[in-house]
């Protein structure tokens, strides 16, 4: 894809590999809410696998971008880290996308605008308060391997498993993305019978490649080097 052909969004122009995996996952929301409107059937979560340096966050301020401003429609940004809740949302607001923060760690619970981005502790604490009136069209979820997949199959006992459940009751047409650059719990591939399919990859070859990400190098110093 041509550098040209890539739109800026708000201050920050997506690389052409972000903006590549960003059309695909907005190719797979809009076929799953299609299939629902002719099948019934619930949207299959899926995620991507973005490594280190591939800029998650950017890829989740784009898919904010899409489905808030540009769809109109209602979106719920999940991560565990009160950290990561913050870099989400300063990233999100230099792509003008306007949201709200709902983080107990950082003395934020905002539900205003259609981008909610908060941390799962807190929302699954509120769900039967805030989040009965609030309720997402599409949930991204950073870091995503961190969501027990059976639970949220089953019982729906963990924090994400909860969460899911919940929206999924009050929207069945609810879509889940995910992203992570570990698509792992422990030597499990998260990839199965909740996780439908890995939409985009974004390996660290490619971006070493690219010229993003320096190539590690295994070696013995040399002798007059005395590293250990």
């Amino acid at each position: 894809m041509q550098e040209l052909e890539i739109p800026t969004i708000g201050k920050i122009k997506p690389r052409p590999f972000q903006w590549d995996c960003h059309q695909a996952t907005e190719n797979y929301i809009r076929d799953e809410f299609k299939r629902y409107k002719e099948t019934g059937s619930m949207p299959r979560p899926a995620y991507i696998n973005a490594s280190v340096g591939a800029g998650k966050t950017i890829l989740i301020g784009a898919m904010a971008d899409k489905i808030c401003n540009k769809t109109g429609w209602k979106c719920l940004v999940l991560a565990r880290q009160g950290e990561l809740v913050d870099q989400d949302a300063e990233c999100a607001w230099d792509m003008d996308v306007k949201n709200s923060i709902y983080s107990a760690s950082l003395g934020r619970k905002s539900t205003h605008y259609s981008c909610v981005i908060g941390t799962s502790g807190t929302v699954v604490n509120d769900l039967i308060d805030e989040f009965t009136v609030f309720y997402p069209d599409v949930i991204l979820i950073d870091e995503c391997h961190q969501v027990d997949w059976k639970d949220a199959l089953g019982k729906g006992e963990t924090e994400y498993g909860r969460i899911i459940q919940h929206f999924k009751k009050l929207n069945p047409r609810l879509v889940v993305i995910g992203y992570t650059g570990s698509p792992y719990r422990g030597i499990e591939s998260i990839q199965g019978d909740f996780w439908d399919r890995e939409i985009y990859t974004i390996s660290t070859e490619e971006l070493v490649d690219l010229g993003f990400l320096v190539p590690t190098v295994f070696g013995w110093p040399h002798d007059d080097i005395q590293y250990h």
